[in-house]
């Protein structure tokens, strides 16, 4: 959304952006949408849940976005940019390749390890998190301990994609935060084979509060691990 932004600026296109959290709703912005529609324009929702939003207006709008239902999109900084006419920089390709595909969408492109870090940090900064923070968390990566194959880092507060950024070539990342919430993070199809020496690694003691990819949940729990 930095880049989107950014891009919007440059060009002089009029927006209104509310700063509202991850899955924001398109209907928080209802009355801004309404006076647009009444102006003549052709109002642009950028990765906004339309979900409850009137049918009546959601027909007279663009609706940009890649995920969940728009999967199957390009980026939403490459729409945005389409529909400015505008051709996209090597550096917002891999934006975009990030957006859409993390770290292994900008190996794909054939960039230095180097460069998807920059592009990594940025988006940090987009998430809020601070070089000061993202320097704490780190240290917090570098004081990891392994056991049963797990790594294991304990966390002041809550954040953590600074260290997966930093593991992702591991197999198995486990947070435990002071505030009692436990993610692991790994992919499904490799989830399944380790589950035991995570809820080993854990103990029995603390149960898991959250985890990534929450819908293979019960399919972790229900199946045999080998």
């Amino acid at each position: 959304m930095a880049e989107i932004k950014k891009v919007l600026k440059l060009n002089k296109c009029e927006y209104c952006d509310k700063n509202l959290p991850w899955g924001a709703k398109a209907i928080s912005y209802l009355p801004e949408l309404k006076t647009a529609i009444i102006k003549g324009c052709v109002p642009v929702l950028v990765e906004l849940d339309t979900k409850k939003l009137p049918a009546l207006i959601l027909k007279k709008c663009i609706v940009i976005d890649h995920h969940n239902a728009y999967k199957n999109r390009k980026a939403s900084i490459l729409q945005v940019l389409h529909l400015l006419k505008l051709q996209p920089s090597r550096e917002q390709l891999l934006i975009a390749a990030n957006d859409s595909g993390y770290i292994p969408a900008m190996i794909k492109m054939g960039e230095t390890m180097k460069e998807i870090e920059k592009i990594r940090r940025l988006d940090w900064l987009a998430q809020g998190i601070t070089p000061q923070k993202t320097e704490q968390v780190l240290k917090e990566y570098a004081a990891r301990e392994v056991r049963n194959n797990v790594i294991i880092v304990h966390q002041k507060e809550f954040c953590f994609a600074p260290a997966t950024d930093k593991a992702f070539f591991e197999q198995n990342i486990l947070f435990i935060c002071e505030d009692g919430r436990t993610v692991w993070f790994n992919t499904p199809e490799k989830s399944l084979r380790c589950i035991r020496n995570l809820l080993l690694a854990v103990g029995a003691d603390r149960p898991l509060l959250e985890m990534h990819a929450l819908k293979y949940k019960k399919k972790w729990l229900n199946s045999s691990c080998t």
